[in-house]
């Protein structure tokens, strides 16, 4: 038994380890962490002393006691200072970390600073924190551990420039391409067992089984940022029922289809479902949150064949009419070998 084994599990070794896969994907994952992070710190600049600063009313000693109960790590309470020259210095280092990270800027350097500032201000006063700013955080720890700047960053733009010093010691390089595809599998779990788990919540509600749960939350003057288009929306009954249903479905449905083509009508479903919660609820940056957590399941090949179409949609450079400009030599035609003459005129 162990002897069939090991065939088979020296081959899946070899095919974790050979290469880092889904780099496209790890850089849409990088390139969506960072302009979010940017987005919330920014969007709460102006409140940022009352919400995790000085003035805020979870004061240092008891964020530092809070922490200390849940058993979290150091580096999450470094933000946890009655200065604010300190708060302002570790405020301003996440806004920065966060756009270089975004850019792909000393990528795995960069990354590890993102993670821990964001960290260090969100935990700084966790009860002012939403869903969407726990799965920005998430994914900046686990995207530590990627090669997510290999890809469409400012690293991989040096790098074709002044030329790729090549691959490494090989053993490094296994480990990178491990611990990278390790990542991207934590990530994926994360997000199927976030769909799951709502999804089973889900079907076991009334309201949802019924199809009216939508109805109900869109009369809650939270999530109305649009009353006209949300009472437009709960006037037609069908078309509530539907989207109730069609959450429900595409939420229990990827976790069994990810490893298919039909991931793809799933993901569409989801994608759809968060725009309608970013629109009607008005919770645009955790929508946005979830998508880009969706795009880990999308391949290299999709990535290529999506860039292909941008590029053949693009506008087409126009050509020069008209003869060459005088003084231009013709371009001398290249001998071909003889070898090769006496072929193409035998056929």
């Amino acid at each position: 038994m162990i002897r069939t084994l090991r065939p088979r599990l020296d081959a899946a070794l070899d095919r974790a380890t050979v290469r880092p896969y889904s780099l496209y994907s790890a850089a849409a994952l990088r390139v969506g962490t960072g302009l979010l992070a940017l987005a919330y710190l920014l969007r709460d600049i102006a409140n940022a002393p009352e919400m995790w600063g000085p003035d805020a009313y979870w004061t240092p000693e008891m964020a530092l006691r809070l922490n200390e109960l849940n058993g979290w790590t150091p580096f999450y309470t470094i933000a946890a200072t009655d200065s604010a020259a300190a708060f302002w210095l570790i405020y301003a280092g996440a806004v920065a970390a966060s756009a270089a990270f975004t850019l792909g800027w000393r990528t795995r350097a960069t990354s590890v600073v993102f993670a821990v500032l964001l960290c260090a201000v969100q935990f700084r006063n966790t009860f002012v924190n939403d869903s969407g700013d726990h799965v920005v955080r998430l994914f900046a720890l686990y995207l530590t551990c990627t090669a997510c700047g290999r890809v469409w960053s400012l690293d991989a733009r040096r790098r074709a420039r002044y030329g790729d010093p090549g691959p490494g010691d090989g053993l490094r390089e296994r480990l990178t391409a491990l611990l990278h595809n390790t990542a991207l599998l934590v990530v994926a779990g994360q997000v199927m067992i976030a769909y799951g788990s709502a999804g089973m919540y889900k079907v076991q509600g009334e309201t949802w089984q019924h199809g009216t749960a939508l109805y109900y939350a869109l009369q809650l003057n939270a999530f109305r940022p649009w009353p006209e288009v949300s009472d437009w929306v709960t006037g037609h009954g069908l078309l509530i029922l539907g989207l109730a249903y069609l959450t429900v479905f595409a939420q229990l449905g990827l976790p069994f289809a990810v490893f298919s083509r039909l991931k793809y009508p799933f993901l569409i479903g989801l994608v759809a479902s968060h725009a309608g919660i970013a629109v009607l609820m008005g919770l645009p940056l955790f929508s946005a949150a979830m998508v880009i957590g969706d795009t880990v399941f999308l391949p290299d090949r999709f990535w290529r064949r999506a860039a292909r179409l941008v590029r053949r949609l693009g506008p087409v450079p126009a050509k020069p009419a008209g003869p060459p400009p005088e003084g231009t030599a013709p371009r001398p035609r290249t001998p071909e070998p003889a070898g090769e003459a006496a072929v193409r005129r035998s056929r």
